[in-house]
């Protein structure tokens, strides 16, 4: 389930008299993009790949309106794959895959498969809305409702031109966004004890 960005406008326009809904919208956005980020507490295990001999790249497929913001694990096969650092030390023979490389746009393995399987690649990431996301996951977005509303008014009651500036209020409320992001992380890594394993190899 999802959540609209403007269902947030309510408990921030009182505080920015004047401010356009639209750029309330924005800010919830950027708020939640940020807190998702710095804590990874939007976790979510994507949806079983197929793998392809001779083919090292694969796309992943987060929920709808959401990217990746980072890998925490994945297993190939039910064995755990450990990150690499660096996408020039990838071992480019075909073999049993050992290890991946997130590049933002696509998981890489390394060594290249030599032999597909089916569903067998599975990845646990962190998410982040999308930059022209509308909506929000439902439950990120009640569990961390205070976090973006402070985030939000943060942002925009920093706009020194806006007629709704408060540059004062708006260091109070970065320091309460800040503290529901360490609280959201802290709340992450306790329920999700899982972390990305990543080395910096010279080859295979």
């Amino acid at each position: 389930m999802s959540k609209p960005l403007g269902d947030f406008i309510p408990f921030i326009a009182p505080f920015v008299n004047g401010c356009p809904d639209p750029l309330i919208e924005r800010a919830v956005r950027h708020a939640a993009i940020r807190l998702c980020e710095r804590s990874a507490c939007w976790r979510a295990t994507l949806p079983a790949i197929d793998t392809v001999a001779g083919q090292a790249a694969y796309a992943v497929t987060p929920p709808e309106q959401s990217k990746v913001a980072r890998i925490l694990w994945a297993k190939l096969e039910g064995k755990e794959l450990e990150g690499a650092t660096d996408d020039g030390l990838l071992a480019t023979e075909l073999s049993r895959p050992e290890y991946y490389y997130w590049s933002t746009a696509e998981f890489i393995l390394s060594p290249v498969p030599s032999q597909g399987t089916t569903a067998a690649l599975l990845i646990r990431a962190a998410l982040k809305p999308t930059l022209d996301a509308s909506e929000l996951d439902a439950a990120i977005a009640d569990e961390y409702h205070d976090g973006f509303v402070h985030g939000a008014l943060n942002e925009l009651l920093s706009m020194h031109e806006a007629e709704w500036a408060n540059l004062a209020l708006a260091t109070s409320y970065g320091a309460m966004f800040q503290n529901e992001i360490n609280r959201a992380r802290r709340k992450a890594e306790t329920g999700d004890s899982r972390i990305t394993r990543t080395v910096a190899y010279g080859g295979f």
